[in-house]
């Protein structure tokens, strides 16, 4: 009899063992989950940081660009000659004089909330000194041009 006792008593062991399971299961799909969240968020930040890097480094080829624009157009002239030109730049140049030269300002902006700003000193004889070369972060009142 003791021998049939066993054998109708339900498995105990097979029940645990099932719950167990799911249960692992449960928390491997929840990792799973997580971790893919986890990857789309870093794509993401990765893409907007790719943008964001190259909007800068197009901002500074732009800059690097008009410096030797600038640098051009004085090109060994005479003084007289090249500080009209200057004074004549409409191309969102702030042209200033100061006792030591000419101050030019030019912003180029990279991004919705980020500005390069380049200063550059011309001195009397024509030599072009890179004053200032910095990023900004634009206030919400500055005024944007469209």
């Amino acid at each position: 009899m003791a021998a049939k006792k066993r054998s109708n008593r339900p498995g105990i062991g097979v029940g645990l063992t099932t719950l167990v399971t799911i249960f692992v299961v449960l928390l491997l799909t929840a990792f799973s989950v997580l971790a893919l969240a986890s990857a789309r968020a870093d794509m993401s930040f990765s893409v907007k940081a790719s943008q964001a890097v190259g909007s800068y480094y197009s901002a500074e080829r732009e800059a690097s660009q008009w410096v030797a624009s600038v640098e051009d157009l004085i090109g060994g002239r005479e003084a007289t000659a090249w500080q009209k030109d200057i004074v004549a730049l409409k191309d969102n140049t702030e042209v200033r004089r100061v006792q030591s030269g000419l101050q030019l300002s030019h912003n180029f902006e990279y991004d919705k909330t980020h500005v390069l700003e380049v200063h550059l000193l011309i001195a009397p004889d024509g030599s072009v000194k890179v004053t200032e070369w910095r990023n900004s972060v634009r206030d919400a009142s500055w005024p944007t041009g469209g």
